[in-house]
């Protein structure tokens, strides 16, 4: 066994009200988690993941997945990501939210009443080396690709 071992707890949550995701993210303190392997196969997971990180939302979590990296934008502030020109960024509702302001996006946020069902933001462009957003309320994932983890993650710090 590695020394990390020796360092390991198990904790036992039997409750079967949450998924094992959810449970990682209240059993644990972490200022920041990763999580990689929930955006594959099981579409049902991964709205789960989803889910979790709605009633979880003073958790910081990026999602890693095959092709894309995503987070929840925290609602009342500008969250900034350094990306190069070009780089793909959408924004998805997961409850409805309006932009608050928005500069380097080739279609602008500010103002932008985003819901499911009814608006989304998908595609849109970094044009400028610098992308910044807010939005008045939570619940707005936002996707980059993979290579722009980085950025995602200084971000969401």
């Amino acid at each position: 066994m590695g020394a990390w071992a020796a360092r390991t707890r198990v904790v036992h949550l039997p409750e079967q009200d949450t998924t094992d995701f959810e449970k990682c993210l209240y059993a644990t303190d972490a200022p920041l988690y990763v999580a990689a392997g929930f955006t594959g196969r099981r579409v049902d997971h991964m709205l789960a993941v989803f889910h979790a990180m709605l009633r979880r939302s003073e958790k910081r979590v990026v999602l890693l997945g095959e092709e894309e990296a995503m987070a929840l934008v925290p609602p009342g502030r500008p969250f900034a990501m350094d990306l190069e020109v070009g780089a793909v960024v959408s924004f998805y509702p997961l409850l409805p939210a309006r932009g608050t302001m928005s500069e380097g996006l080739e279609w602008s946020v500010d103002g932008l009443a985003l819901a499911p069902g009814e608006a989304i933001g998908t595609s849109n462009r970094a044009v400028a080396p610098r992308v910044e957003v807010g939005f008045d309320a939570p619940g707005v994932l936002v996707l980059v690709a993979r290579q722009c983890l980085g950025a995602l993650i200084e971000a969401v710090r």
